[in-house]
């Protein structure tokens, strides 16, 4: 056996100067030959970057000692490299190499962009003592976070996992990469823990394989509890359950909002009660019909009176540790459970290649390689919904950036070819639903082809190689995309969904393995996350900054015992779970993950998801290292919670049109209200839920306060004025939530909290601002026929504007909210003069300051958020 390690990476660049660039070409003992279709014949390529690559690796290699200048080590083997000169060629050096013709055929399968064969004392040492004895040995593990794949032979590296590479390479950072390696060998072979690393190496019985169970391995970490023990699935999730206990403060917290909701509608029946005493007349305790109506508006600023109290002098030691809900820790690394492979989906549309896309897939890859290093196993598929809609120059960059870096693409024909429909208010989740739906009829068909060994005998004469199982998925695939018509795979039990400006922590997978493992009731872990800026305006900074305090205000609560949010990215999936709560799509009967018939998909899933007894959990231990974009511009912002506020109204009414047939109610709000859910949790949903009603209506609702107190002038006690709603908003709002958030901030321990205390009262003009122009006729466009809903499907890069160019796109955007505003605020400065007759005329404060800061928020929304026009750029 030939005693081999082959190092392979992804870029290589030469960084070299003119000087040695020049003695690189006059260097006759080096030359490389190009290898593709067909074999090319040394000397007819000339000089080229390629060769000068080639070159100095080459050179590099052998002042070490790892190669001769004739490609013969030491003992007569063939060694060398390989770089890739354009997809499906190679270059070899040595060249005409017959021993090196294996290598540079499985390099070119491989598609690497650098790949070097090495030999030497620490590498031959390592397969004598520690390979070679151990036939059945899968991996070499270095140390616990290093472990080397071990192949049976050069044709077999098409089967290597490409990301355990020990490093990216970048510019001349081959010898560097192939040097650590040497120097982690040594370390291994001269430490005096090499026996018990050697007896912790993963050997073939505890191999990665995607049709493995997941709970084989829970058991070996789970205590033994009592319970059926025929059904080991159950055990295994009552064990996990109790190492999880359910943290009570949230429940607590939410029976004290119920009542203090109960408490404020009360004293709105002690009114008419006292009237009624006084009067006799009884007609006004049909007011009290609307008491119910009014709950659900009420749920949420009572919430927050409650939760602002329990972040002053409640408990925070939940903060920091594990619950049912909530990870703060991280789950313990045990070397004897098998890690899941994990499918990282990445959803896009027409983001920039440059600018949006290569900076997350960079960031995938380096993570990926930590985790191969592992001993895990990731594959990379990117959702490409907009790959139709560029340029024949753009597509074939985003393809050939693909198929370079070995990144899987699903990309969906256009709308009404050949019979597809793409259908849906929001792209997004049939994007998902596409390439979902091509992996399960791969699943399906691998299972119908799979072969079984009739006994034991068979299975052993016959053994299943990874060799078979890729032939068996090769042949899946073809049949599938066969059935989809070539119209266009994700493999896993895991997926890790982000969006295109996404930024993943290094070493996150095997954490996320770990719990998926230890928890196989969990069917979500989403991760807290930071926020990653471009532009670094002031629109972006500030809601940066309400993004961060939102991500603290979930993590308190979550880990009091509140149920755990599911955003939509940078969260971990069980990819059974999602099978399992597919449900038919009303259009064709076709089951789909996704729910392509609601804009908020992602809560909807949520929603089902808990429905069928999963748990979601909300973790923090990355300490922010996922990373999101913000919105750059008011508009992003607007759109986005008006997709939250649309979502939100459509989960739980369909449109009025639909009252007679469907009921008011739509039938998922139904099942969630019968499930097994805790009420608490329930509470909590449907409470933020209708904030965005309360919201919503605020433009109707001081509108019609203004009429009612202004010109009919009521007085009835029952009735609660849009003056003391404002009051209390600004009380909330800008008064006791940001001083809240600062003590919460002391209280917790967080870094910075002295600088972001002052932040928090800069940020208040801002987010007032943000908070009192968004939704508007969102709800009520949901309920009618006009039916519009916003569309997120495209992360924008930044773009430079100007005074004059923002002009006309805040007009063409925002003009009827303009007209209407202006409008309403010259009807109410002509009320208030002798232009009005005087049985008309509104001079009440309570009835104009409401009204007057409503719609004036609404004309200057569009101009002071933008940063082109507020920095009077021209």
């Amino acid at each position: 056996m030939g005693r081999f390690a082959i190092l392979f990476g992804k870029k290589a660049k030469s960084a070299l100067r003119a000087s040695e660039i020049q003695q690189d070409y006059q260097s006759p003992e080096v030359k490389c030959v190009e290898t593709g279709s067909s074999r090319a014949e040394p000397g007819t390529l000339g000089i080229d970057a390629i060769d000068v690559m080639a070159q100095t690796i080459m050179r590099e290699c052998t002042a070490w000692g790892m190669l001769s200048v004739d490609g013969k080590d030491a003992l007569g083997g063939d060694t060398g490299i390989c770089i890739r000169s354009k997809y499906g060629s190679i270059r070899s050096c040595p060249p005409e190499r017959p021993g090196l013709e294996a290598f540079e055929a499985a390099v070119l399968s491989m598609n690497t962009k650098v790949a070097l064969k090495m030999r030497s004392k620490s590498v031959e040492v390592a397969v004598r003592h520690h390979i070679d004895v151990a036939p059945e040995l899968l991996e070499l593990q270095l140390d616990a976070n290093t472990r080397i794949q071990i192949m049976p032979s050069i044709e077999d590296l098409p089967l290597a996992r490409k990301s355990q590479y020990a490093a990216f390479v970048r510019e001349e950072d081959i010898i560097p990469m192939a040097r650590s390696l040497e120097a982690a060998l040594v370390k291994f072979l001269w430490s005096d823990e090499a026996d018990q690393l050697n007896e912790k190496t993963i050997d073939s019985t505890s191999s990665v394989s995607p049709s493995s169970p997941e709970l084989n391995s829970s058991e070996m970490v789970l205590p033994e509890i009592s319970g059926d023990s025929e059904d080991p699935e159950k055990a295994a999730i009552l064990a996990a359950r109790r190492l999880r206990p359910v943290a009570l403060i949230a429940p607590v917290a939410t029976g004290c909002a119920a009542a203090t909701a109960i408490i404020l509608l009360s004293l709105g029946i002690r009114a008419p009660l006292i009237r009624w005493i006084y009067d006799g007349n009884a007609m006004r305790f049909a007011l009290v019909a609307v008491l119910p109506l009014i709950f659900f508006v009420v749920m949420f600023p009572a919430s927050v009176i409650i939760s602002s109290a329990l972040h002053l002098l409640g408990p925070v030691a939940q903060f920091h540790q594990n619950s049912a809900n909530y990870s703060a820790l991280k789950p313990p690394r045990d070397a004897s459970i098998s890690l899941l492979p994990i499918t990282i989906q990445m959803p896009v549309y027409k983001e920039s290649l440059e600018e949006v896309l290569i900076p997350t897939l960079e960031s995938v890859q380096r993570a990926t390689t930590v985790y191969e290093r592992q001993g895990g196993i990731v594959n990379v598929i990117v959702c490409d919904d907009g790959l139709q809609l560029l340029s024949e120059a753009d597509r074939a960059r985003r393809v050939k950036y693909y198929r370079d870096h070995n990144v899987a693409y699903v990309a969906r024909p256009p709308d009404g070819v050949d019979g597809f429909q793409r259908r849906g208010r929001f792209k997004k989740a049939g994007n998902l639903n596409h390439c979902n739906s091509l992996s399960l009829r791969i699943e399906d068909i691998r299972d119908e082809m799979r072969q079984w060994p009739q006994n034991a005998a068979e299975a052993a004469m016959d053994p299943w190689t990874e060799f078979d199982e890729r032939n068996l998925y090769d042949s899946a695939f073809a049949k599938a995309l066969d059935e989809h018509g070539g119209k266009t795979c994700a493999e896993g039990n895991v997926i890790l969904l982000i969006d295109s400006d996404t930024r993943v922590p290094e070493d996150c997978f095997m954490d996320a393995s770990m719990e998926m493992t230890q928890s196989p009731h969990v069917a979500i872990i989403q991760h807290s996350s930071g926020v990653m800026q471009v532009a670094h305006h002031f629109f972006e900074n500030g809601v940066a900054f309400f993004t961060r305090n939102l991500q603290i205000g979930i993590s308190f609560t979550a880990a009091s015992g509140d149920g755990a949010p599911f955003v939509g990215h940078n969260a971990f999936l069980r990819w059974r779970a999602l099978q399992e709560c597919a449900l038919p799509d009303p259009y064709d009967g076709i089951a789909r993950i996704w729910s392509e018939s609601h804009v908020s998909e992602d809560f909807q899933i949520s929603l089902r998801l808990q429905s069928l007894g999963w748990t979601l959990r909300w973790a923090t231990y990355s300490n922010n290292g996922f990373e999101e974009g913000v919105s750059l511009t008011c508009s992003d912002e607007l759109a986005r919670w008006q997709k939250y506020a649309y979502g939100c109204s459509e989960i739980i009414f369909n449109p009025i049109r639909y009252w007679p047939t469907r009921s008011p109610l739509t039938k998922l709000f139904r099942t969630f209200l019968a499930s097994n859910i805790p009420p608490h949790a329930k509470y909590g949903i449907m409470g933020y839920i209708f904030s965005y009603y309360a919201i919503s209506l605020a433009c109707t609702a001081s509108l019609a306060n203004y009429v009612l107190i202004g010109v009919f002038a009521i007085s009835d006690s029952f009735y609660c004025t849009s003056w003391n709603i404002l009051f209390v908003c600004l009380l909330l709002c800008q008064g006791v939530t940001n001083l809240v958030m600062c003590i919460l901030r002391y209280r917790l321990k967080l870094e910075h909290a002295g600088k972001d205390a002052i932040a928090q009262v800069k940020w208040i003009p801002h987010h007032s601002s943000v908070l009192r122009g968004i939704l508007r006729w969102t709800v009520l466009a949901h309920h009618t026929v006009l039916h519009k809903s916003p569309v997120l499907d495209e992360h924008e890069s930044v773009v430079k504007s100007n005074f004059f160019l923002q002009m006309p796109r805040i007009w063409r955007r925002f003009w009827i909210q303009i007209v209407l505003s202006v409008a309403v605020l010259a009807g109410l400065i002509v009320s208030t003069t002798s232009l009005t007759p005087a049985a008309y005329r509104v001079v009440t404060i309570e009835a104009i300051v409401p009204l007057a800061l409503t719609y004036a928020f609404h004309l200057i929304w569009p101009f002071v958020l933008d940063t082109d026009i507020t920095t009077f750029t021209f």
